[in-house]
Parts: C-alpha cells; structure tokens; sequence
C-alpha cells in the first residue's frame, strides 16, 4: 500500500489517483483497505521452470482476476459509490468467484447487495 502512495511515477497510481480527485495523501487521517482473498491459488515458479511455462500458468488466473476486477469496480460505481480507477477487461468473469467477491465487499459496501448480480 505503501508504494501506491510514493512518489516513483511506476508505482504510485494510489498517489495519483487520489491527486486527480483532489485528494492530498499527505491530508488524510488513516486508509483503510478492504481486500478479499486469496481467490486463485499462488502459481510459484520453479527453479527449473522457464518464464514461457510460467506465463501459461499465470496468464489464465491474471485474466480471471481482471474480469472480477471489473465486475467489482462497475457494480460499486452503479450501486453509487465513487472509484476512483477503472478497470480495463474484456475477460468473462467466473459466477460463482462473483458471487462469493460480491457477497465478502457488500459487508462494507451495502448497496452492492442491491444492485443485480
């Protein structure tokens, strides 16, 4: 979290994400992050494992997470909460990870069990 707020142009979209919107980091009292997960289990490299075959295995997975990724940005944004990114998927989302990612957010986020699956 740390990085996102730093001031290396690589790392800190948090950083200015927040500046965009008029939101000085440096203002605010506490951040608090909601995270769910893990949802996909970690795919490790091997000693012996050649970046291609890793890629096969990542590729997958990291398109499955940018697809929940949208679902999630989108339904906030239409049960009426601002976000502050957007996100960038053409990917089909898995239901049944929805569900579960929608249901584990509507805890903090109420209207988001109001608006259609």
């Amino acid at each position: 979290m740390g990085q996102h707020l730093g001031f290396s142009k690589a790392a800190n979209s948090l950083r200015r994400l927040l500046t965009e919107a008029g939101v000085e980091p440096e203002t605010c009292g506490q951040f608090d992050l909601i995270s769910y997960g893990p949802i996909f289990p970690e795919i490790g490299m091997t000693k012996d494992q050649l970046r291609a075959d890793q890629m096969l295995l990542h590729t997958p997975v990291r398109d499955q997470m940018a697809a929940l990724e949208k679902k999630l940005r989108d339904a906030l944004v239409a049960a009426g909460y601002p976000v502050l990114n957007m996100v960038h998927s053409k990917k089909q989302f898995d239901a049944a990870h929805w569900n579960a990612v929608r249901t584990a957010f509507t805890e903090h986020f109420p209207s988001l069990g109001r608006i259609d699956p």
